[in-house]
């Protein structure tokens, strides 16, 4: 392992075992914890033998060894701390190397802060250890599709719809991978069976117009853009395709009041999205937390409100912040008011 990986290793031990508080040891910010644990490559964890968990079952119950350490990552996950996980689950993984429970969070974490790479190495070596459990890896398709490796992602979704025919989501996964692979009719028919099992699926609906766009069959794309749109009202990408359908039906006029309404969710999204980019690593920044429910009450969005203001809150109370938790209550009492 490299001397800076090693370091960091170091630093994430002392905290995991308490040692940060000892006089020597500097209690570590937030944000460095978690570009501390961005800079660890989960290349460097050690390796169990093969199939070394081929008959292991999570109904028996976590190792006593990792115990702890998977419950405050866990705890971490439910918080939106992803960098939390990492940090709680890699000295759990340098003590007993490859266990799954541990290995399959830590996928779903670097997946969750868009860390693909890393998210398709865990999985991957989830696979190698307990292959039993592919049918709870459709993280590693989205991850190698996005990477654009579409030809694995394709047979990974397969496998994992072999394994769990129920999984909706891999399904959907598997029919954006047969799209960027230019097989429309293979995503038509995956999407068909996503929207029968979970119509509110906007997402699907939206793929699904955006493919009978591209076929030039624009009454289905403009029923099922429309869906799209009633499903995910501050996504900007239905009113986008919509505004277009909308201009080649002739329908002018309706078509320029789309084109403003997703130049508006474009502008509301662009606020956004740099603030929720910051918080995957950096989840307990007050100023961002503050930022982000600022942006969305701008927006107009109550329930985002409502959670950002959660969020705010839990993060003041965590720092000790009383001034911040002041204005969060105050923000709330308007926020349910409205």
């Amino acid at each position: 392992m490299r001397g800076v990986q090693k370091f960091l290793l170091v630093a994430i031990l002392f905290t995991q075992l308490g040692l940060a508080q000892s006089p020597q040891v500097p209690v570590l910010d937030a944000g460095i914890r978690a570009r501390m644990a961005l800079a660890l490559s989960m290349e460097n964890l050690p390796r169990a033998k093969a199939d070394a968990y081929k008959d292991w079952n999570e109904g028996a119950g976590i190792d006593p060894a990792v115990q702890e350490a998977y419950l405050k990552a866990l705890q971490a996950w439910r918080q939106d701390d992803f960098p939390g996980v990492v940090m709680a689950l890699v000295p759990a993984l340098q003590s007993v190397p490859d266990y799954p429970a541990c290995l399959h969070l830590l996928g779903h974490a670097q997946f969750r802060m868009r860390r693909h790479e890393q998210c398709a190495l865990v999985l991957t070596r989830l696979l190698r250890v307990a292959p039993q459990l592919v049918g709870r890896t459709r993280h590693l398709g989205h991850s190698l599709a996005q990477v654009g490796r579409v030809t694995e992602a394709l047979a990974h979704y397969d496998r994992v719809l072999d394994a769990a025919p129920e999984d909706v989501q891999a399904r959907r996964g598997r029919a954006v991978a047969h799209w960027r692979a230019g097989h429309s009719d293979e995503a038509l028919e995956d999407l068909s069976q996503v929207v029968q099992s979970d119509p509110s699926l906007g997402e699907a609906w939206q793929l699904r117009a955006t493919i009978w766009y591209d076929l030039e069959e624009l009454q289905k794309a403009q029923v099922a853009v429309k869906r799209a749109r009633a499903l995910r009202p501050r996504d900007p990408e239905p009113a986008f395709l919509l505004a277009h359908i909308l201009a080649e039906l002739g329908q002018k006029d309706q078509a320029r009041s789309m084109e403003q309404t997703f130049k508006e969710l474009e502008r509301q999204r662009a606020m956004l999205r740099p603030i929720e980019g910051m918080l995957l690593i950096d989840p307990w920044n007050l100023e961002l937390l503050t930022r982000l429910v600022n942006t969305q009450k701008a927006a107009g969005d109550k329930a985002a409100v409502a959670g950002g203001l959660l969020r705010l809150g839990r993060a003041a109370r965590l720092a000790g912040d009383a001034k911040v938790l002041a204005w969060v209550a105050e923000q709330q009492e308007q926020n349910s008011a409205r």
